[in-house]
């Protein structure tokens, strides 16, 4: 399985119609445990080290990268492993937002956020109308979705 981690990284697999660039994208998900080490890793290193800016510092991002490289046999770049942090922060931020809202709290033992109906209601509404506004009002790109 690792020669075909590290050939999905360096470039295209026979037969592949893939970019590398996609195939680094979903090395997280493909590979089992490398999101939850990602994570772990930059938990400890900030803990330990600390931010720089929004980041982790640099000496923290070779270390994490050089880890995470050797441990899963794995030739990513440290551009990939920033993207990853990068998007994690993204969807930190959404998930702090959501569970900061007034009139519900977090259900960690069920993993969600506990609103009630109304607010619920809300956020619906709210995400119908958007979704209805970026479409109707930009057709060419609900035929790029699609």
């Amino acid at each position: 399985m690792a020669n075909n981690v590290d050939n999905a990284t360096e470039g295209n697999i026979e037969g592949s119609t893939e970019s590398s660039a996609a195939k680094v994208h979903h090395v997280f998900t493909n590979v089992p445990g490398l999101a939850q080490a990602f994570l772990d890793l930059c938990l400890e290193e900030v803990t330990k080290e600390g931010y720089q800016g929004l980041s982790l510092k640099p000496i923290s991002s070779k270390r994490v990268k050089d880890i995470l490289n050797d441990k899963f046999k794995l030739n990513l770049e440290q551009k990939a492993f920033k993207n990853r942090w990068d998007a994690q922060k993204k969807k930190y931020v959404a998930w702090r937002n959501c569970a900061g809202k007034s009139g519900g709290g977090i259900n960690f033992a069920l993993g969600s956020i506990n609103w009630p109906e109304e607010v619920w209601a809300d956020v619906l509404q709210a995400s119908a109308i958007i979704l209805h506004n970026l479409f109707c009002s930009n057709s060419n790109l609900f035929l790029f979705l699609c």
